[in-house]
């Protein structure tokens, strides 16, 4: 740690009242005008110690892949407690103080802020335009091999040195020399270093965080039908996403399943990656498969499981695709299956280059009591198809039993212009429409499929 003192020297009994200003290190005190002053065993201090701007090199890329000009750079790291302005500060290498000159940002970095010195800052906002730190142009060349280099302050008082050796690593690769939590200096865990951010070879104890673990639908049949997982995944530390895989084995597929990444989005400050796979199964059952999202530096988040059921065969309602005209409204009606099936999700037919949809579905027994069975609520499309409104519970329609149902669509579905309809699975009726404008039918019967 560097600390300035402000001494006034003595010349036997008799003070001078000239005051200088000497730099103080662990050793002792230097001066370039030592040689022409005495200096007394002791000194008067006249004024309390003060520790000096603490900003550090933090991170060197003095030897990238290709051509090393205008791609050489360093980090600055400022761990005062107060912002430092670094205005006419100097970089020391190979015997020259090189002049520094803003290019983005603010000559004063805040406290834990960085700030990048590059020998050709365009290039280096090129390369890296995700850093919205300080970035600084300055004209130096990094040797190879060794080299000593150092930050001044304006007065030229080494603030940070440092003497690098490609023995430390980054020798070409594409890495760069990052300060470690112990002062040492070791290899970036990660091409092209994190300029800006958090050293990669600091210690990250935060895991991937994994939320909206779907399955659409979330249910299918053993051997014919697909199902697509969804996950969205972040990470708070610098430490990138890796990779995501899903353990498949409970329906006879991959232990390690890799999953794809299909988008982004920025939310909460975090980048957040969608990632999905799709599979069939060959194994029926209720099954929670495990998702394993690791990073960069060997964290991992494997709490988090998708739900899915897979049945020994899909046994549908469907009563086609309906036709115009088509209005939003409320439905009310019967439906007989000829044969018992397990209902877990309804679809719903749009109308041609709309986004015809239901907003909320109601089965009920056919009784003085009319006990509801079941509901769902439609919940858009960030978590699975548009059409498709999917159950909390699956719940069984018997065959040859009588349900009521009511369904109230959102806009433009399609309809079937008939009191009551024969599918081939069973008969559903309309008992009653009353749409958007407050008119009554019996004879609207919505398109939909039972799965």
């Amino acid at each position: 740690m560097t600390y300035r003192v402000l001494a006034r020297e003595k010349k036997g009994e008799e003070e001078d009242e000239n005051r200088k200003s000497y730099i103080c290190s662990g050793d002792g005190i230097s001066d370039s005008r030592i040689g022409v002053w005495r200096l007394a065993l002791s000194l008067d201090i006249t004024a309390g110690v003060v520790v000096t701007e603490d900003v550090i090199i933090n991170a060197i890329m003095y030897s990238p892949p290709g051509t090393d000009t205008h791609h050489e750079w360093l980090e600055l790291y400022n761990k005062d407690t107060k912002a430092i302005n670094i205005t006419g500060w100097k970089f020391y290498e190979d015997g020259t103080n090189h002049s520094l000159t803003l290019e983005q940002g603010s000559m004063t970095i805040p406290v834990a802020g960085y700030a990048i010195i590059a020998d050709n800052a365009t290039m280096f906002l090129n390369e890296h335009p995700e850093c919205t730190c300080t970035v600084i142009d300055s004209v130096f060349s990094l040797r190879n091999t060794e080299e000593y280099i150092a930050l001044k302050n304006a007065t030229l008082d080494i603030i940070d040195d440092v003497t690098y050796n490609v023995s430390w690593g980054a020798d070409g690769n594409g890495r760069t020399l990052e300060l470690n939590e112990t002062g040492g200096w070791e290899e970036s865990r990660v091409d092209g270093g994190t300029p800006c951010k958090r050293n990669s070879v600091l210690e990250d104890r935060e895991a991937p965080i994994v939320i909206n673990a779907t399955a659409t639908p979330s249910t299918i049949a053993v051997n014919t039908e697909n199902i697509t997982l969804h996950v969205d995944v972040a990470d708070k530390d610098i430490c990138d996403i890796n990779n995501v895989t899903i353990d498949l084995s409970p329906i006879g597929k991959s232990q390690d399943t890799v999953m794809s990444i299909v988008g982004c989005c920025t939310r909460d400050n975090l980048m957040w990656y969608q990632f999905e796979h799709e599979t069939s199964a060959s194994v029926t059952g209720t099954f929670n498969l495990t998702v394993n999202a690791t990073d960069i530096c060997d964290n991992y988040n494997n709490t988090v499981n998708i739900t899915l059921t897979v049945i020994s065969e899909s046994i549908t309602f469907d009563t086609g695709p309906g036709t115009y005209p088509s209005i939003r409204g409320t439905h009310n009606g019967t439906i007989i299956l000829n044969q018992t099936m397990e209902v877990h999700r309804i679809y719903t037919y749009p109308c041609f280059k709309t986004d015809g949809h239901s907003e909320y579905v109601a089965f009920y027994n056919n009784s003085g009591t009319s006990e509801e069975i079941a509901n769902g609520t439609w919940i858009g499309t960030y978590l699975g198809s548009y059409q498709w409104i999917t159950f909390d519970k699956s719940f069984t329609l018997k065959a040859d039993v009588t349900y009521n149902y009511t369904i109230r669509t959102g806009c433009y579905p399609q309809i079937h212009h008939t009191h009551a309809l024969d599918t081939g699975n069973g008969i559903i009726t309309c008992t009653e429409f009353i749409d958007a404008n407050s008119r009554v039918y019996n004879d609207w019967i919505p398109a939909i499929k039972l799965e």
